[in-house]
Protein backbone atom coordinates (compact mmCIF):
# COMPACT_ATOMS: atom_id res chain seq x y z
CA UNK A 1 0.00 0.00 0.00
CA UNK A 2 1.83 3.39 -1.20
CA UNK A 3 2.70 5.88 1.98
CA UNK A 4 -0.61 8.06 1.27
CA UNK A 5 0.67 10.61 4.18
CA UNK A 6 4.17 11.10 2.64
CA UNK A 7 2.66 11.16 -1.24
CA UNK A 8 0.34 14.23 0.01
CA UNK A 9 2.91 15.78 2.00
CA UNK A 10 4.92 16.08 -1.28
CA UNK A 11 2.31 16.97 -3.32
CA UNK A 12 1.68 20.01 -1.24
CA UNK A 13 5.10 20.95 -1.35
CA UNK A 14 4.65 20.36 -5.27
CA UNK A 15 1.33 22.78 -4.66
CA UNK A 16 3.20 25.79 -2.55
CA UNK A 17 6.23 25.77 -5.03
CA UNK A 18 3.79 26.15 -7.95
CA UNK A 19 1.84 29.08 -6.02
CA UNK A 20 5.37 30.44 -5.13
CA UNK A 21 6.01 30.35 -9.08
CA UNK A 22 3.03 32.20 -9.86
CA UNK A 23 3.10 34.81 -7.31
CA UNK A 24 6.71 35.50 -8.44
CA UNK A 25 5.64 35.70 -12.18
CA UNK A 26 3.03 38.40 -11.30
CA UNK A 27 5.56 40.45 -9.52
CA UNK A 28 7.46 40.51 -12.74
CA UNK A 29 10.87 38.45 -10.55
CA UNK A 30 13.20 37.59 -13.46
CA UNK A 31 11.87 35.04 -15.39
CA UNK A 32 13.97 32.22 -14.42
CA UNK A 33 13.00 32.75 -10.79
CA UNK A 34 10.05 31.55 -11.68
CA UNK A 35 10.70 28.80 -13.30
CA UNK A 36 12.70 27.52 -10.77
CA UNK A 37 9.97 27.17 -9.13
CA UNK A 38 8.06 25.59 -11.70
CA UNK A 39 11.04 23.23 -11.96
CA UNK A 40 10.92 22.40 -7.80
CA UNK A 41 7.20 21.75 -7.90
CA UNK A 42 7.51 19.61 -10.82
CA UNK A 43 10.46 17.33 -8.83
CA UNK A 44 8.19 16.96 -6.14
CA UNK A 45 5.21 16.09 -7.74
CA UNK A 46 7.26 13.40 -9.61
CA UNK A 47 8.51 12.08 -6.15
CA UNK A 48 5.28 11.82 -4.79
CA UNK A 49 4.21 9.99 -8.42
CA UNK A 50 7.47 7.80 -7.71
CA UNK A 51 6.39 6.68 -4.45
CA UNK A 52 3.28 6.05 -5.37
CA UNK A 53 4.37 3.69 -8.27
CA UNK A 54 7.35 2.60 -6.87
CA UNK A 55 6.78 2.99 -3.13
CA UNK A 56 10.04 4.36 -2.64
CA UNK A 57 11.69 7.54 -4.00
CA UNK A 58 15.36 6.99 -2.60
CA UNK A 59 15.82 4.02 -5.25
CA UNK A 60 20.08 4.03 -6.01
CA UNK A 61 21.48 3.32 -9.06
CA UNK A 62 24.82 1.58 -9.22
CA UNK A 63 26.54 3.94 -11.51
CA UNK A 64 28.18 1.04 -14.40
CA UNK A 65 31.43 0.99 -16.23
CA UNK A 66 29.33 1.63 -19.54
CA UNK A 67 28.41 4.83 -18.26
CA UNK A 68 32.07 6.01 -16.64
CA UNK A 69 33.84 4.71 -19.63
CA UNK A 70 31.44 7.10 -21.74
CA UNK A 71 31.56 10.07 -19.41
CA UNK A 72 35.80 9.65 -19.84
CA UNK A 73 35.12 9.66 -23.69
CA UNK A 74 32.32 12.30 -23.69
CA UNK A 75 34.57 14.97 -20.91
CA UNK A 76 37.95 14.18 -23.43
CA UNK A 77 36.20 14.71 -26.85
CA UNK A 78 34.24 17.81 -25.85
CA UNK A 79 36.16 18.89 -22.25
CA UNK A 80 32.80 19.43 -20.52
CA UNK A 81 32.03 19.20 -16.58
CA UNK A 82 32.58 15.70 -14.84
CA UNK A 83 28.66 15.83 -13.41
CA UNK A 84 27.87 16.93 -17.23
CA UNK A 85 29.96 13.67 -19.29
CA UNK A 86 28.20 11.45 -16.27
CA UNK A 87 24.61 12.75 -17.00
CA UNK A 88 24.83 12.84 -20.73
CA UNK A 89 26.22 9.45 -20.69
CA UNK A 90 23.49 7.79 -18.29
CA UNK A 91 20.67 9.44 -20.77
CA UNK A 92 22.53 8.08 -23.82
CA UNK A 93 22.63 4.44 -22.33
CA UNK A 94 18.83 4.87 -21.00
CA UNK A 95 18.53 5.41 -24.75
CA UNK A 96 16.75 9.30 -24.07
CA UNK A 97 15.42 10.91 -27.09
CA UNK A 98 17.13 14.25 -25.85
CA UNK A 99 18.93 15.43 -23.11
CA UNK A 100 17.80 18.80 -21.46
CA UNK A 101 19.74 21.27 -19.45
CA UNK A 102 19.98 25.25 -19.17
CA UNK A 103 24.12 24.82 -20.45
CA UNK A 104 24.59 26.07 -23.94
CA UNK A 105 27.91 24.47 -23.69
CA UNK A 106 26.55 21.16 -24.17
CA UNK A 107 25.29 22.12 -27.29
CA UNK A 108 28.47 21.16 -28.58
CA UNK A 109 27.80 17.40 -27.25
CA UNK A 110 26.49 15.34 -30.81
CA UNK A 111 26.11 11.62 -29.31
CA UNK A 112 22.53 13.00 -28.45
CA UNK A 113 19.80 15.74 -29.14
CA UNK A 114 20.65 18.52 -26.73
CA UNK A 115 17.83 20.82 -25.77
CA UNK A 116 18.82 24.44 -24.11
CA UNK A 117 15.92 25.51 -22.04
CA UNK A 118 16.89 28.72 -22.61
CA UNK A 119 15.83 28.48 -26.33
CA UNK A 120 12.08 28.28 -24.76
CA UNK A 121 11.66 31.51 -23.28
Amino acid sequence: MPKTKEILAWLKKAEDDLAAATALFEKKTPFWVACFHCQQAVEKALKAAQIYFVNDFQEVKNFTNDEAELASDLRAKYSVKLPDAINISCAMLAQAEVFITNDKKLKQVKEIPILVLENYD
